[in-house]
């Protein structure tokens, strides 16, 4: 169940990512300050792994509605996702 889970959270976080990159890559490249954009690929990934794991650093956010959109259908899927390996680590770890 834990290498399920895991290519869940592999996969998902490079679909997540390019869409991010997608609808970000415009608004990055119109915007005068590029600065907490994800105007590449490795940008959106990093918010999208922030934001699943629930880190949130806050370096990268998306600017565009659709995006941040995205970014909220990200953090409930995360918080599935850390709640599933939580359960398979406790029901593997039990006596």
């Amino acid at each position: 169940p834990l290498m399920l889970i895991g290519i869940f959270f592999t996969i998902s976080s490079i679909i997540f990512a390019f869409q991010i990159y997608l609808v970000e890559r415009r608004a990055a490249h119109l915007s005068d300050n590029p600065k907490g954009m994800c105007n590449n690929f490795t940008n959106a990934l990093w918010l999208v792994l922030m934001t699943i794991t629930t880190v949130g650093y806050g370096d990268y956010f998306p600017h565009t509605f659709i995006g941040r959109i995205i970014i909220l259908i990200v953090a409930i899927w995360g918080t599935f996702i850390v709640s599933m390996m939580v359960v398979v680590v406790s029901n593997t770890l039990q006596m």
